[in-house]
């Protein structure tokens, strides 16, 4: 009964005090924040984020230039014809062509050209036309303002998934390793009676070099098959890797595929060269003496066709490359696809920004203020258990106790935080727990000599020395009229205590000994810090930060506006007594 009147005086006597009101409504925002955001904010923390778009660069000095970009453009398929790039949207009923024209005049331009009722599956450029492959059969059209369809083909193509034709023929090819060869006359608009063969295996490119179609795809495979003559099919697999890309070259053809795999056909001779690269090389683009090679992140192979000569470079800034073009002797690639969100600045869509992973930084710093809060107050809930009992203790007894306990105050004085929670982190591994633990083992000491120095005043007043000489027993003495009167100081201390805590996860989550697998302020900036991007992402050092600066700050604030009712001998300093 005694505690709970000392609590309502003291809450009555706190909310009197004008200065109290601001930092502890700003304190309560952010406790609201943290508990309560998710609410109107359910962003999982660990989501990541993407991004489709289409970006254009121009290669040049082992750099890449963006000069292009077109966002929220989802992007099945490529190929590369004449000094365009050909992109294609695939759906179920319906399919987009745009069409990246490097030679516009007013800069590179994207541009939609047409829409395909049927989805389409592959297309292809041979001459002066392309072919589509849709849904339901094959499309011939040339390219210009809008696409001009000269020729339509209706036929179930099933599983078809790529394509490549000549004047002569159009051949097809499935998921199920089958190859269609049509033989079409255009002039009169016949198509005989389609051919089949069966590889066993997927293509992923295929090229018509002269009489002959080269396939290249799953694990390193290439079948030549002769669609003019007598339609004989040689299979190599001079590598073991998948193959993604195939080019003809004089006398021969060239196949690129993933990590840094390389195939040159030339005078019935195959060469496989080394790389050296773990890229996926995905594209290939031939102009005059030498055949580009450009990787998925940004890896180029550059082959001279007059020495033989390779020379490996790597440009920087490109990632998702999907296509390579060389106009007017400038190399330009195409990326295109769903991107991590990385990095992103702060938006409608994630008001804090995101981090490297593409995750949103506004949920993470939601769930960062309610796992330092609750760090703050176990630690705060622990040091002043222990401080309390200890002061308590210490300045009742006095004699030995009081020596034993000061005895053992100045040693843990002698321990630094940060190296003792890296040495119980290494003993224990990192957690919430170890946290608690090393932050509370050592700061427990400065509330035991505050408890103690007005235990020992308080002890020497009449009060006490009256209800000693009456036999009271000491711990009636300690709890009804000691702990009473230390209360508001302890209540004080341990505010303080949850503000230090917090700075002192801050700081073991920034050096990697915090909490793991679970998401704090000090974790969120040991993520930046790890990554490298808190030079370049103000806003991943700058969130996180604010709110452990706020709750510091404000509880700072809140105790010096209690401190002088807490502590009579600052009130009666405070007063001129």
């Amino acid at each position: 009964m005694m505690v709970s009147r000392v609590l309502i005086r003291g809450l009555s006597t706190v909310f009197s005090e004008r200065s109290f009101f601001i930092p502890f409504l700003f304190f309560i925002a952010i406790v609201l924040f943290g508990l309560f955001g998710p609410i109107a904010y359910p962003i999982d923390p660990g989501r990541v984020f993407y991004r489709s778009g289409v970006s254009v660069y121009e290669i040049y000095g082992g750099m890449a230039k963006e000069i292009q970009r077109i966002s929220g453009l989802a992007i099945n398929g490529s190929i590369e014809y004449r000094s365009w790039f050909i992109l294609y949207t695939s759906a179920r009923d319906h399919g987009d062509l745009y069409v990246v024209n490097i030679t516009n005049v007013q800069g590179v331009s994207i541009k939609k050209i047409a829409s395909i009722p049927r989805g389409i599956r592959s297309i292809y450029g041979y001459g002066d036309s392309i072919a589509i492959l849709t849904q339901r059969g094959i499309t011939i059209a040339r390219l210009g303002e809008a696409l001009e369809v000269s020729r339509e083909i209706v036929m179930e193509t099933g599983s078809a998934r790529g394509l490549a034709y000549d004047e002569r023929n159009i051949v097809i090819w499935g998921d199920d390793g089958d190859i269609m060869v049509l033989d079409i006359n255009f002039s009169e608009g016949s198509i005989a009676i389609p051919e089949r063969y069966r590889l066993g295996w997927i293509p992923n490119a295929g090229v018509v070099c002269g009489k002959l179609l080269i396939l290249a795809g799953s694990g390193g495979r290439i079948a030549v098959l002769d669609i003019h003559g007598n339609r004989t099919t040689t299979l190599l697999r001079p590598v073991t890797e998948d193959l993604l890309d195939v080019r003809c070259i004089p006398g021969g053809f060239i196949a690129s595929g993933r990590f840094g795999a390389l195939v040159i056909y030339r005078n019935n001779m195959v060469l496989t060269p080394s790389t050296g690269l773990v890229d996926d090389l995905v594209s290939i683009a031939i102009y005059g003496d030498n055949i580009y090679t450009i990787g998925s992140r940004g890896s180029l192979v550059i082959i001279s066709q007059g020495s033989g000569a390779i020379s490996v470079r790597e440009i920087k800034g490109l990632e998702g490359v999907r296509r390579a073009l060389v106009v007017n002797n400038t190399l330009y690639v195409i990326t295109y696809g769903s991107f991590v969100a990385s990095l992103e600045p702060p938006s409608t869509d994630h008001p804090f920004g995101t981090n490297y992973y593409g995750q949103d930084l506004m949920a993470q710093v939601m769930a960062g203020v309610r796992m330092s809060l609750l760090i703050g107050v176990a630690v705060a809930f622990l040091v002043v258990t222990i401080g309390s009992i200890v002061g308590l203790l210490s300045g009742y007894f006095r004699g030995k106790v009081d020596s034993l306990f000061t005895m053992v105050v100045n040693f843990v004085y002698t321990i630094p935080l940060e190296p003792f929670a890296i040495l119980l982190a290494m003993l224990l591994r990192p957690s919430t727990l170890t946290v608690v633990i090393a932050i509370s083992a050592l700061i427990w000491r400065t509330t035991a000599r505050i408890i103690r120095s007005q235990t020992i005043a308080i002890s020497s007043t009449q009060m006490v020395e009256a209800a000693r000489a009456i036999g009271a027993g000491h711990l009636r003495i300690i709890s009804r009229y000691i702990l009473p009167a230390v209360l508001p100081i302890v209540l004080l201390d341990f505010a303080s205590v949850v503000a230090y805590a917090i700075l002192a996860e801050a700081t073991l989550g920034f050096l990697g000994v915090g909490a793991q697998n679970t998401y704090t302020l000090g974790n969120i900036l040991n993520q930046a810090r790890l990554t490298g991007a808190w030079r370049d992402a103000w806003w991943w050092v700058a969130m996180p930060g604010f709110f452990i600066g706020s709750i510091s700050l404000s509880i700072y604030m809140i105790v010096r506006s209690l401190e002088p009712i807490a502590n009579p001998r600052i009130r009666r300093t405070l007063q001129g007594v």
